[in-house]
């Protein structure tokens, strides 16, 4: 079994937890935990595809033993004395089951609160943010942006579309021929998987109906939040876990919006 240190560097590539984080030395307990709980989200095993979830459960573990170090006064104080890892002593983190242990920090969230949210988020400069963020790191890969921008679908490409090509074109963001031109094969493709998973979560969220009854002012949709939700309450199997991610979403994105950040294009 991989140490901390080389679990770290394995799926990181690197051992300082802070770097990690990215956070500073002296941050407070308060910031670490938003941290974790920003990158836990990018990871979680239940937000990947089926071929990912194996490297995302190993991410999400040593995520987990990160933000246990640091939130324990003495291990981090060693931590921060030495800078290594293998200082501190990590034999009670082996065992522990990281799901709960995310799970316990973060409260439950309902449905009204996600609908609610997603109002909200949708063309906010949070929004805005977030979709620059997605296109640099996705370097114009459109399913990387909708992958990681909540509350997306192919449904919203054409307006992400317009937005980041003005910001191409007053420089703000590099041109990717990934994003200019993309294969039509490969936005069919993106459409197809949408549409198929949409029928999947309508299913799932009729059968939800039938069985808890309709919520109020139902609406029929591409694909709402209930279906979404539905489909995470199949897959997990208990509406607890479902709940918290979710609550991670609004803990993530339901702050003051961030500071503006431009990039020149190289």
């Amino acid at each position: 079994m991989a140490s901390l240190k080389e679990a770290c560097e394995l799926y990181f590539g690197t051992s300082d937890i802070y770097k990690i984080l990215c956070l500073k030395k002296d941050a407070t307990n308060e910031e670490v935990k938003k941290a974790y709980r920003k990158l836990s989200l990018t990871v979680h095993p239940d937000r990947v595809s089926d071929d990912e979830k194996e490297e995302a459960t190993e991410k999400f573990k040593v995520l987990g033993k990160i933000h246990s170090v640091l939130s324990d006064t003495e291990k981090r104080a060693v931590y921060d004395d030495t800078g290594c890892l293998d200082d501190i002593d990590t034999a009670d983190l082996q065992e522990r089951d990281w799901y709960d242990y995310w799970r316990l920090l973060f409260k439950n969230v309902t449905t009204d609160d996600i609908d609610a949210y997603e109002m909200k988020y949708k063309g906010s400069e949070t929004e805005l943010e977030d979709l620059k963020d997605a296109y640099e790191k996705g370097q114009g890969d459109m399913d990387e942006i909708l992958n990681r921008v909540p509350f997306t679908s192919p449904n919203d490409e054409p307006r992400l579309r317009e937005i980041l090509q003005k910001l191409i074109d007053n420089g703000e963001l590099t041109s990717y021929k990934a994003f200019s031109n993309e294969n039509p094969t490969k936005k069919r493709t993106r459409r197809r998987k949408y549409e198929q998973e949409a029928k999947r979560a309508k299913k799932v969220a009729e059968e939800m109906k039938k069985k808890n009854g309709p919520r109020k002012n139902d609406q029929e949709e591409d694909v709402d939040i209930d279906a979404l939700k539905a489909i995470m309450l199949k897959k997990q199997e208990r509406e607890a876990q479902a709940e918290n991610f979710f609550k991670n979403l609004e803990e993530k994105y339901g702050g003051k919006g961030r500071k503006k950040t431009s990039r020149k294009a190289k």
